[in-house]
C-alpha cells in the first residue's frame, strides 16, 4: 500500500485534500440543502476519482465499482444517521 500511495502521491494528495476541504464545509453549513449538495459533491469526485485511477493502474472492473458505490452509500447512509 505505501508503494502504491508513493507512485500515486500526487492522485492520493488530491482526495485527501478535496476529503478534508468536502467534511469543513459540510461541518461549516447547517442548511440540509446546502449538505446534501456538499455530500452529492464529495460523492461525484470520490467515484470519478476511483474509476480514473484504476484506469490509471490499469485495475478497472465491475467489482471494484460496485465496491466504491457501496462505500459512497454506507457514507450517505451514516451521515444521514449521525446528522
Amino acid at each position: 500500500m505505501r508503494q502504491e500511495i508513493g507512485q500515486h502521491l500526487i492522485e492520493y494528495v488530491a482526495l485527501a485534500s478535496y476529503t478534508l476541504l468536502s467534511i469543513v464545509l459540510f461541518m461549516g453549513y447547517r442548511g440540509h440543502d446546502q449538505r446534501y449538495l456538499i455530500l452529492f459533491m464529495f460523492i461525484l469526485y470520490y467515484l470519478a476519482w476511483s474509476v480514473l485511477h484504476h484506469l490509471s493502474i490499469r485495475k478497472m472492473s465491475l467489482r471494484i465499482v460496485l465496491e466504491y458505490l457501496l462505500i459512497a452509500a454506507f457514507g450517505v447512509l451514516a451521515l444521514k444517521v449521525f446528522f
